[in-house]
């Protein structure tokens, strides 16, 4: 058996290594703050949620945060970390959660009322949420059909499906611009996610070293700290 002791450079590579584990999560404050409006917002079916910021500032991991909190509650999450941009792949899929073993129509207005209609049965157990990750990659049409599917046809601006759509800038920008129109009268909440000041850089290497098991004081020195803080910029994927 090998017992060779582990090298400093391993023991922080175990510390950062990339991949969400819930045990090695960090939250800011403001974070801590978004993950739960986030979660009364959407068990409350009050509309929808639009999550974004700049790459690396921790907007994958809120959001599978966010889903453990729903499920957790009870809420039955279907979570699109990687979606496709066709809406009749990401119809199919939702149906195929949501009615097992029912058919899916080859027809699309046909698909999107069954749809509706698996929402409508569902919601008497238990509240829909759907997340999307990546939103700025998937079309115009497939998020305008997401949108006409989270409502109902009897009243266009009533969510009987709340959306969670997470994506950069670019996203904010599209829906209030071409998808202005299909939002009119639609509840919705906007957050965005900043990168880490100074503090929170510190405060969540720190976080990490704990969750690794490395309590040595100084083990990253202060001025190290202070030099990662300004190379990275306080994007939590490049502090790591």
């Amino acid at each position: 058996m090998d017992n060779k002791p582990i090298s400093r450079e391993d023991r922080i590579g175990r510390a950062f290594q990339r991949g969400y584990r819930g045990d090695f999560h960090y939250l800011t404050p403001e974070q801590q703050e978004a993950l739960a409006r986030t979660c009364k917002f959407l068990c409350a079916g009050q509309g929808h949620v639009l999550l974004t910021g700049s790459g690396g500032t921790g907007k994958t991991t809120l959001l599978k945060r966010v889903v453990e909190e729903l499920r957790a509650e009870g809420v039955f999450v279907i979570c699109f970390l990687v979606p496709s941009s066709s809406l009749e792949v990401l119809t199919a899929s939702l149906l195929r959660q949501m009615a097992p073993g029912e058919k899916v129509p080859q027809d699309m207005s046909q698909r999107m009322r069954a749809l509706q209609s698996a929402v409508a049965k569902l919601n008497q157990r238990c509240p829909v949420v759907i997340c999307v990750d990546e939103a700025q990659t998937v079309s115009d049409e497939t998020l305008l059909g997401l949108l006409q599917a989270a409502c109902t046809d009897e009243v266009p601006a009533l969510v009987q499906m709340p959306l969670m759509l997470v994506g950069t800038d670019q996203l904010v920008k599209r829906l209030r611009g071409r998808l202005r129109h299909d939002l009119e009268g639609v509840n919705y909440m906007a957050l965005s996610l900043e990168p880490l000041d100074k503090q929170q850089v510190a405060a969540y290497i720190r976080h990490q070293l704990d969750a690794a098991g490395i309590d040595e004081p100084g083990f990253i020195p202060d001025d190290l700290v202070e030099q990662i803080a300004n190379l990275t910029g306080g994007v939590q994927s490049e502090v790591s």
